[in-house]
């Protein structure tokens, strides 16, 4: 019975790792599976049969990123292309993705330093409510009787057919009146 018991446990594991004077062979089957062994050949032939999921442009992003367009099936952020002066050159989404589109790009891209910077540039140009654009724009305000007068002027002096040194001389009259 002892020989029993010992040829059991002598069989068990010469199945789990092969005793010090046997030759390893590489055909020699194992029972124990691994749990770092990846799929079996059969499982990896079903996954290589089943198509992979083609990743397309869905137009309801369009209303959750205003920013994203597509365009002959290139995906990109119009706002980054618009500041190219700004915007993050190396951006998938600036130089346009044309392979799998996927939403996590989309949300990856619209928390980005970059892309937050284009987005304020725009809403600034667009609104006009910058310091700098207040005070263009108050400038120019100023500015509109003197061009108003200055206009009038050049056209007084070539409908006359004036020499045009003229213009100087009648410009600084009116400049008197300006201050």
């Amino acid at each position: 019975m002892l020989k029993r018991v010992l040829r059991k446990s002598q069989s068990v594991s010469r199945t789990m790792a092969p005793l010090s004077h046997e030759k390893v062979s590489a055909k020699r089957p194992c029972s124990v599976i691994s749990p770092m062994a990846g799929p079996s050949k059969k499982a990896k032939s079903d996954i290589a049969l089943t198509p992979k999921r083609k990743r397309t442009f869905i137009e309801t992003w369009k209303t959750q990123f205003l920013w994203v367009r597509c365009v002959d099936d290139i995906m990109f952020c119009e706002v980054c292309r618009e500041y190219p002066s700004i915007a993050d050159h190396s951006s998938k989404l600036y130089e346009g993705v044309t392979g799998s589109k996927r939403i996590e790009t989309l949300q990856s891209h619209e928390s980005s330093k970059y892309h937050l910077l284009c987005i304020q540039r725009k809403e600034v140009t667009e609104k006009g409510t910058g310091p700098m654009f207040v005070a263009l724009k108050k400038q120019a305000e100023n500015m509109k009787p003197q061009l108003k007068t200055m206009f009038n002027t050049a056209f007084y002096v070539a409908k006359q057919k004036l020499p045009f040194r003229s213009f100087e001389g009648l410009i600084e009259t009116s400049r008197e009146e300006w201050h």
